[in-house]
């Protein structure tokens, strides 16, 4: 016997432990089942070629297209297959050669992909949390939002449209039999447009119920769109405070889920890499190897500032939106480089040759973090201001100053 309601996309489960509710039983949900068939096809063009001018000078260019069918690991936000994304890209530059010495190559690359598939973005683990947040007073394990939404998948895959284009640049040669050089610098701008929009549409979409759910756990939201507890509630609920800060955290990431063009997050600005060696053919340092190379990171897009305030001129106790920055004005993670020395020496041992390699990795033992995502904190670390700014947070260590010794033996 089915219910008199549609059932919800997902089967109601035990809070706590995870298993399905008895009263359940006899019910059939979506998630019971695996996605529909789907069947995708696309012909697709790959073509390219060279072109050897003479003198040591090459032209060549490719282009592609891809087609990647749907992943079926994850559905949308809305139980929906995602569909298959297509891309194309082309390349194209130029090779010059001087004899055995010297090779360099130049090359531009553009790309551009429709449908790209993308985890759930970053904050939308707050909405369960509000699903989740038991009405005022129950406080049984079991409960939940009493306002009819469905629970969401587990996790979801969203979309984006995404662009690429960049240049590079290669050097490699050794302009003395004893002399090696490495060259290669990359300059890159990747954008990302109408990310997330799924996602987006359904926190829109149902604003107005998880407002409503959050009434129901004892939080109002303001004016200016900020949860508090009910003052007119006072409440040592463990799930008002939960839904609270969920609400509040929600609104940060949506600020800055927009339609337009953004900067890609984790995009590197430009990269570089140099490195050279020098190996003594005569006198007291014969067969004695120097080398020295540097590593370039250009300063990486973390985030966005669509979430930060400022205090309001008309009242004080007040916060309004930037109108200096917005969704589009990027954080970044500072630039930074690290150096690598490199020593190796022959030595002979009656008839067998060894050679000894040390390498000094991170040698000016660079130890600053490398933040990678952003929070949003007090203006200028005050407290007592409502003005809230982006800042970055979240980060890892490069390896500390490393020493590497090793040898080769030669037979």
């Amino acid at each position: 016997i089915w219910p008199s309601q549609p059932a919800p996309a997902t089967r109601p489960r035990v809070t706590t432990t995870g298993f399905a509710q008895p009263q359940y039983a006899s019910d059939r949900f979506q998630d019971d089942f695996s996605p529909p068939a789907t069947s995708t096809r696309k012909p697709t063009l790959a073509f390219g070629g060279i072109w050897n001018v003479g003198r040591g000078i090459s032209l060549w260019a490719n282009f592609a297209e891809t087609f990647n069918p749907t992943d079926f690991t994850r559905t949308t936000i809305d139980y929906e297959t995602p569909p298959p994304s297509v891309s194309f890209g082309r390349d194209y530059g130029v090779r010059f050669s001087l004899g055995q010495r010297l090779y360099a190559t130049f090359s531009r690359y553009e790309s551009q992909e429709k449908d790209a598939p993308s985890s759930s973005p970053s904050g939308a683990s707050s909405i369960p949390i509000i699903l989740n947040a038991n009405v005022l007073g129950d406080t049984s394990a079991e409960g939940r939002n009493r306002r009819g939404v469905g629970d969401l998948p587990i996790s979801w895959n969203d979309m984006l449209d995404r662009r690429s284009e960049g240049y590079e640049l290669e050097v490699v040669g050794n302009p003395t039999p004893g002399w090696r050089l490495t060259l290669n610098v990359g300059l890159a701008d990747a954008t990302q447009t109408n990310a997330f929009r799924q996602t987006r549409a359904w926190v829109d979409r149902h604003t107005e119920v998880l407002k409503e759910i959050l009434d129901d756990a004892g939080v109002i939201v303001g004016a200016d769109n900020i949860a508090r507890a009910d003052p007119a509630r006072p409440s040592s609920f463990v799930d008002t405070t939960t839904a609270l800060n969920a609400w509040n955290s929600l609104q940060n990431a949506r600020a800055n889920w927009v339609s337009g063009t953004q900067k890609l997050t984790r995009l590197t600005r430009y990269t570089a890499n140099i490195y050279s060696d020098y190996r003594f053919s005569d006198g007291r340092l014969r067969g004695l190897r120097l080398g020295y190379g540097m590593q370039f990171r250009g300063p990486q897009v973390i985030g966005y500032r669509g979430a930060d305030t400022v205090v309001d001129p008309s009242n004080p106790a007040r916060a309004i939106d930037d109108p200096a920055v917005d969704a589009y004005t990027v954080v970044n993670a500072k630039r930074y480089f690290l150096a690598t020395l490199t020593l190796g020496y022959p030595l002979k041992l009656g008839r067998q040759k060894f050679e000894l390699n040390l390498s000094i990795t991170n040698l000016f033992n660079y130890d600053e973090p490398l933040y990678n995502t952003v929070g949003i904190r007090a203006a200028n670390g005050d407290l007592s201001t409502p003005a809230r700014t982006t800042y970055p947070r979240a980060f890892s260590y490069t390896t500390p100053r490393s020493f590497r010794l090793s040898t080769v033996y030669q037979f």
